[in-house]
């Protein structure tokens, strides 16, 4: 709500970076469909199975590709559009809730996506106790699925690394942990702090 009234309230000298912001909003608030892995239980057929979750996680990646595709081209044009003086404080204090936020629900997919880790593992196990088979497919699904999931946190990390370098430049003075001068460095430091 409140970047909705922050947005309406910019004046008129503001309305390309506004377009572009909500753009940018309205993008980085993506949600995939839902990657569905059929239970044990549906595991008689692993031929089906196989094909059917492969099938789908390609349609999955084709997906986040796009989305990753699309995201290069609205970043860019909101990073265009920003012409240093004309944003406020109140812009980097908006950013800056906004990243808190962004992160914290980032976090939360990093937990979630350790926990379906193990989980994957326990069915990988009773799966090759069903069969050596059984077991070598399902890990195969779970290895592409998991694979999808960690590149699609890594993208959506890849937003919060901007909104920073965003918010930078809107206030140079903002400070919101440790600086880094290395972007591997960077990405180094927010996967070790997402992962804990």
């Amino acid at each position: 709500m409140t970047a909705y009234v922050y947005i309406i309230a910019m004046s008129a000298p503001f309305a390309d970076t506004t377009d572009y912001f909500g753009e940018f909003l309205q993008h980085a608030m993506w949600r995939p469909r839902a990657a569905v892995r059929e239970p044990m239980s549906a595991f008689e057929d692993g031929i089906r199975f196989r094909s059917e979750s492969l099938a789908q996680i390609a349609e999955l990646d084709a997906d986040l590709n796009a989305w990753i595709a699309e995201g290069a081209r609205v970043k860019a044009h909101l990073w265009e559009s920003f012409r240093p003086g004309e944003e406020s404080g109140v812009g980097a204090e908006f950013l800056t809730g906004m990243i808190d936020a962004y992160e914290a629900s980032r976090l939360k997919e990093a937990m979630d996506l350790a926990r379906l880790k193990k989980a994957f593992k326990r069915d990988q196990k009773a799966a090759t106790r069903i069969s050596s088979n059984a077991g070598r497919i399902l890990k195969e699904v779970d290895d592409r699925l998991l694979a999808y999931f960690e590149r699609a946190l890594a993208a959506r990390l890849d937003y919060a690394l901007f909104m920073r370098a965003h918010r930078a430049e809107l206030d140079p003075d903002a400070h919101g942990g440790p600086t880094f001068d290395n972007p591997e460095a960077l990405e180094k430091y927010l996967l070790g702090v997402v992962a804990e």
